[in-house]
């Protein structure tokens, strides 16, 4: 599982890097779907907890889900302004 800073961290070195737009973009959408996956994983952990009945683990399990998606949330945002700044003639898109 990755925690809320190595994503963070992983998101603002990919933005900064001299890699293509194109290749920036690739690698936070890549970044979120691992966010998606780990909270998929973790609904499926909450499904079992309810059937132990243990309050303490569902409600964590809750709290790390909610969180897991708005990291999801705010990494495809900034794919999504990493490539609206794209010059409209294509130039840094990475396409060569």
């Amino acid at each position: 599982m990755l925690t809320e800073y190595e994503v963070r961290t992983q998101a603002v070195e990919i933005e900064r890097s001299e890699a293509p737009v194109m290749r920036k973009v690739r690698g936070l959408l890549r970044l979120a779907r691992v966010l998606k996956l780990q909270a998929r994983t973790l609904l499926h952990a909450q499904a079992l907890s309810v059937q132990t009945r243990d309050w303490n683990v569902e409600a964590y399990l809750k709290r790390r889900i909610r969180s897991l998606r708005e990291l999801y949330e705010e990494v495809r945002r900034q794919a999504q302004r990493v490539w609206s700044n794209v010059d409209i003639s294509g130039n840094n898109l990475g396409l060569a």
